[in-house]
């Protein structure tokens, strides 16, 4: 597992396992005292779920992601694990997140909600059991 923090300053720590990048160091190194997260600044939120992925949400509505990405989790539109915060592919003003353990849904300003990563059992709200490295409108 790993942890993470908003600092005063609305940057973040993290610490914890980095097996897969989660604390978003830009290396795979594990630390078991708080380490900075490279390139956030201005975070408001931390959505957090059981996996090993990590999000950031700023104070312009931007979401970051990093960590653990076979099923596409990260939402960059690829399915190879980041160690370094990276945008989710094509969202702005973002309101809140929900986070499974290898999947992400978003709520956006505008009201539209999409979801991405692992679908096996239709969790992403598309119509499909199919998973998703970046996110797609959930139906309806």
């Amino acid at each position: 597992g790993h942890s993470l923090l908003i600092c005063a300053n609305s940057s973040v720590q993290s610490w914890g396992n980095n097996g897969s990048g989660e604390l978003g160091t830009g290396n795979f190194i594990s630390f078991n005292a708080p380490v900075a997260v490279v390139g956030l600044t201005g975070v408001f939120a931390l959505p957090h779920g059981c996996g090993a992925h990590s999000l950031a949400i700023t104070t312009s509505g931007e979401l970051w992601a990093w960590g653990s990405n076979p099923y596409g989790q990260v939402g960059d539109g690829t399915t190879a694990n980041r160690n370094a915060p990276t945008p989710v592919s094509g969202l702005v003003s973002v309101d809140s997140v929900a986070v499974g353990s290898q999947h992400t849904c978003a709520l956006g300003a505008s009201g539209a909600v999409t979801c991405w990563g692992d679908n096996f059992s239709g969790q992403l709200g598309d119509g499909t059991n199919t998973s998703r490295s970046a996110p797609v409108d959930v139906v309806g």
